[in-house]
């Protein structure tokens, strides 16, 4: 469940409008986004992989392509 982010105002005192205020949520990237950008990132260094090495660099390529996916997803998952 989302949680509310904690909104600041230009005046320390004041108390918003209810009429106006909406709290912010953050959002999580969902299980399913993680995995495509995870198995994008390891098809692609397949692909480069076979290009550059064959049928072992395919393998050494997914490897790194899903590693490399797998840290850019825990390092992006839950930016502000």
């Amino acid at each position: 469940r989302p949680r509310p982010r904690q909104a600041y105002y230009s005046e320390p005192y004041s108390q918003p409008d209810s009429r106006y205020y909406q709290p912010q949520y953050q959002q999580h990237r969902s299980v399913g986004k993680s995995a495509l950008i995870v198995g994008g990132s390891a098809a692609a260094g397949a692909g480069i992989g076979a290009l550059a090495g064959g049928g072992k660099g395919a393998g050494i390529g997914a490897i790194a392509g899903g590693l490399g996916g797998f840290i850019y997803d825990r390092l992006t998952a839950n930016h502000r």
